[in-house]
């Protein structure tokens, strides 16, 4: 950031868009709600990712306060979106005691290698036989009869009577 010019990402537009974020909102919602855009929020979390991408690689930089300031904001958010999952898993966790089948899909969501049901589809017909299918053509006429311009005599299907 250049010198002179302060940053608009204070402490107290991390605590608002935190507060968002735990609860689940959006970033674009949390942004409005800590009236800053959503470009500058995701610029600030994109510059934090790349910044904790460096120090994991070891790379040796000095880091002015603006860059450490959006570091301590990505590990906030980071807690914030934490709170948001350990409060929709005690949502789970308690419709799970009134309704068993919130545990069964706890338990898959959890431990997916373990708990996931196979998926498989079979088409067959009645009693694993071939599947039947019944085609019937008409012209739109109500009682389903066709239009037999050449021959109103003749019955043109099953259960019609010549007309």
């Amino acid at each position: 950031m250049p010198a002179g010019r302060k940053s608009i990402l204070t402490d107290g537009v991390i605590d608002k868009i935190c507060e968002a974020r735990s609860i689940g909102a959006t970033y674009e919602i949390a942004a409005a709600y800590a009236k800053v855009s959503e470009p500058s929020l995701m610029g600030w979390i994109r510059i934090g990712e790349e910044l904790q991408k460096r120090i994991e690689a070891g790379e040796e930089f000095i880091q002015t306060e603006h860059e450490a300031n959006i570091l301590i904001f990505l590990r906030k958010i980071a807690i914030a979106e934490n709170m948001d999952d350990m409060n929709l898993l005690s949502v789970i966790d308690k419709a799970a005691a009134a309704d068993p089948s919130w545990a069964e899909k706890r338990l898959r969501w959890k431990h997916r290698k373990d708990f996931n049901l196979p998926v498989s589809v079979e088409h067959s017909g009645e009693d694993g036989g071939p599947i039947v299918h019944e085609v019937i053509f008409t012209d739109g006429l109500s009682d389903g009869r066709q239009n037999r311009e050449s021959d109103n005599s003749a019955p043109s299907g099953p259960n019609q009577s010549p007309q």
